[in-house]
């Protein structure tokens, strides 16, 4: 017999009203769900794009810039007054502005490490610097990178070296000076002072006038065991020039690549005596000499490095390991990084 209609309909018409009430929250959440991962996508890339910048610029008194709040944005020249003290701590990012620099009229320390370096590079092209000028105090620079310095001619004829130093004593060392321009002394610039140079690499910096990688002028300094690398003048002197020095100590670095127009690539010391300075145990570049590193960009001493072993070998300069001193930045007590 055919179904009852009478029995059948209601059952039907009941079943069909749940049917339609579920496609519609079904249809309701997915659109919400739509709606979610649609906001999600927009919101996600402005968070990791955007850069978070601690700013600072002008005077400062006695400060510790803290790898906390690093990075730094410096937005104005930062001076550091006579009787202050500017601490940068190991880690620490400093990003400069066009034409800002650091003056130093009181003291620098800038206390990186082996494994937390501090960085002072531009934000955008280039910056001018640091000027240690004229302090009582003694500054230092340890586990430092200074990079991008550009105050060459013509863009500032008055300023000489990415770190300039002037009647100041001053300790650098375990630090990197790369692609910087000057007038003279492309990484380093040294008049009327006392300085101890030591396991620092010099690499690509150029001076329009003298001394590529480090210029130096009427001073005392210790400049032992460092590498310079790729450095250019349009003189001479393009690693390192000493001019009219006090008393000079030049011991166990490695020049090598660095080209000038005249005179001596390496290094040069015109119009002195021997009286005035020492230099032994340097791998200086002269035809068909190589040091050998690891690579164009990593200065190490292969196995088969003829400076290693090379340097002076009294104890004092003996390397970490106790053995005879390696010549170049990684050799010698403080070779280790």
């Amino acid at each position: 017999m055919p179904p009852d209609s009478r029995t059948n309909g209601p059952i039907m018409c009941v079943q069909g009203l749940k049917y339609m009430d579920n496609l519609k929250c079904s249809l309701i959440i997915f659109s919400i769900v739509l709606l979610l991962s649609g906001c999600t996508k927009k919101v996600s890339p402005v968070g990791v794009s955007t850069p978070q910048y601690t700013m600072i610029g002008g005077h400062l008194g006695s400060t510790m810039l803290s790898s906390v709040s690093s990075p730094y944005l410096v937005r104005s020249s930062l001076i550091v007054d006579s009787s202050s003290t500017l601490i940068i701590d190991a880690g620490t990012q400093l990003y400069f502005e066009d034409s800002t620099e650091i003056i130093v009229l009181g003291r620098l320390l800038c206390q990186g490490s082996r494994y937390q370096s501090i960085v002072l590079t531009s934000k955008n092209i280039s910056w001018k610097g640091i000027r240690i000028l004229g302090s009582t105090f003694s500054s230092t620079l340890s586990f430092v990178i200074v990079e991008n310095v550009d105050v060459a001619i013509p863009y500032d004829s008055t300023r000489n070296g990415a770190v300039e130093i002037e009647g100041v004593d001053v300790v650098i060392q375990n630090s990197i000076f790369r692609n910087n321009r000057s007038n003279n002394g492309g990484g380093l610039f040294i008049d009327h002072s006392q300085s101890v140079v030591t396991n620092n690499i010099f690499y690509n910096n150029y001076a329009a006038v003298f001394g590529g990688g480090i210029f130096s002028s009427s001073s005392s300094n210790k400049i032992v065991n460092n590498t310079f690398y790729r450095n250019s003048t349009d003189n001479y002197g393009s690693g390192l020039l000493l001019m009219t020095p006090v008393l000079d100590l030049v011991l166990n670095n490695i020049f090598y690549a660095n080209t000038s127009r005249t005179g001596d690539a390496g290094m040069s010391v015109p119009e002195t005596d021997s009286t005035h300075f020492d230099a032994e145990y340097n791998f200086l570049q002269l035809t068909g000499n190589n040091p050998d590193f690891v690579s164009q960009t990593d200065f190490h001493l292969s196995r088969t490095s003829p400076c290693i072993d090379a340097g002076n070998p009294e104890p004092m300069y003996d390397d970490a390991d106790g053995s005879r001193n390696d010549q170049g930045a990684y050799g010698g007590p403080f070779g280790g990084w």
